[in-house]
């Protein structure tokens, strides 16, 4: 994202912000629908597994499609841009769906692992690539997901490490949890693309590329606020037979201790625009964008708890169905 501001335009960034933003939103998809699914239900049953691989290969084959379609033939980018972004849309969202196996073991040192791996990868395609262009920057990020999955399919326990056939898959075991849960992860990227798209619509690509900016400068707060919730979601997973009374007072400690970070992380963000805003971006940063961002980062911590509790807590019928198969 900082090699897209940078090197983009305040223009190109724009269309950048737009298209991650759609990933991000397939992300909360298959992070609801298959990973959330992958984490509550018995994945170790064969055809309930078979219905998570065949479910993640469908939606992520159909949000390939669309992510090169839409943007080619719309006029929005080239066919090249679009065929890179599709292709990185299909290894992104495979990838995602590894890393959630790692995180339902707890083996979050080992997701550093694949994402460390995933980072210097695209740098390397990066240095050899003729320009840093929007279609070369989605490359990057297909092959270094590509060397993500097969470094996170070493990682994997053993027991994790294999594949159901395809036929007879529990769809509607699946479908009964992770429908509504991926419907929920899709809210927040839905709003944030809409959001992109009016911008764009009625001021311009340049305001969205500012807004963009602003928006990778805070990406920080949000990515640890990320990473705490799928510690919290994978906690909340495996302790299903603690007390709701006791689970919701630790929902409470949790929301005051995400927001305190959250609020600790704001100042010193908001302090620190004039010394490091234009190192990260390539341009001034305004900071009532910072500020907006940053609110909108402290309202997600508020929720985030409970969100995610009320998830794990809500799949007894899914659990049910699963059982008596």
């Amino acid at each position: 994202q900082i090699l897209a501001a940078r090197n983009l335009g305040v223009a190109g960034l724009g269309e950048f912000g737009l298209l991650y933003g759609t990933l991000v939103w397939a992300t909360g998809i298959v992070s609801g629908f298959i990973g959330d699914s992958t984490m509550v239900l018995d994945r170790h049953e064969p055809a309930v597994r078979a219905a998570l691989q065949n479910w993640l290969l469908l939606i992520s084959a159909l949000c390939a499609a669309a992510c090169f379609l839409v943007p080619w033939a719309t006029g929005f980018v080239d066919f090249r841009a679009a065929l890179a972004f599709g292709g990185a849309m299909f290894v992104f969202l495979l990838e995602v769906a590894l890393r959630i196996l790692l995180m339902a073991n707890l083996m979050f040192w080992r997701m550093t692992a694949i994402d460390t791996t995933s980072l210097l990868v695209m740098l390397v395609v990066l240095v050899f690539a003729p320009t840093v262009t929007l279609a070369w920057l989605f490359i990057a990020l297909m092959v270094g997901q590509l060397s993500a999955i097969a470094v996170g399919i070493c990682l994997l326990p053993a027991r994790e490490r294999w594949l159901a056939r395809p036929f007879p898959a529990h769809y509607r075991v699946v479908a009964a949890y992770g429908l509504w849960r991926g419907l929920q992860q899709a809210v927040q990227p839905s709003l944030l693309a809409l959001m992109r798209v009016t911008v764009i619509g009625a001021v311009g690509l340049a305001a969205a590329g500012e807004l963009e900016a602003a928006r990778i400068y805070t990406a920080p707060a949000l990515l640890i606020l990320v990473g705490l919730g799928g510690f919290l979601f994978a906690h909340y997973a495996t302790s299903r037979e603690q007390p709701i009374d006791a689970a919701v007072r630790s929902a409470d400690k949790e929301a005051l201790a995400l927001m305190l970070i959250t609020v600790v992380f704001s100042i010193c963000a908001v302090s620190a625009i004039p010394l490091i805003g234009r190192l990260i971006t390539g341009h001034a940063v305004s900071t009532l964008t910072v500020v907006g961002w940053l609110v909108f980062t402290l309202s997600a911590a508020a929720w985030t708890p409970y969100s995610l509790l009320a998830a794990v807590r809500g799949d007894r019928k899914s659990t049910r169905l699963n059982s008596s198969h």
